[in-house]
């Protein structure tokens, strides 16, 4: 899925990230965090700008969690453009365990 093509609306704040849900079964599998797999980041895009890599996994937005694609599709419904929120993401390392780490985001506007 794309993020940009799930929400609608004029007034609709950007992430710029393509992404898929881990859910418990797949973090159980994959002994990965659960939240949302970043499988791509847009160019220029506000995560490439606040810090995103690819492979992050997308835990909370401004102490939201996200679990699924409709929990950041609400989130970004409710947000505006130009607002900065703090994401918490878990990023793999070199020895492929998972780190938190939180930085700030700011939203940018649909194109």
């Amino acid at each position: 899925y794309i993020i940009e093509d799930l929400v609608g609306g004029d007034s609709t704040a950007y992430l710029g990230i393509e992404a898929k849900a881990v859910t418990e079964a797949i973090s159980d599998q994959l002994k990965i965090p659960m939240g949302l797999f970043v499988e791509n980041i847009d160019d220029d895009s506000p995560a490439l700008t606040g810090g995103f890599q690819r492979a992050d996994i997308l835990i909370s937005i401004d102490g939201m969690d996200m679990l699924t694609l409709r929990d950041l599709q609400r989130f970004l419904d409710t947000s505006q453009e130009g607002q900065i929120v703090n994401v918490v993401v878990q990023r793999p390392g070199s020895d492929d365990e998972y780190g938190e780490m939180s930085f700030p985001v700011q939203l940018g506007a649909r194109k």
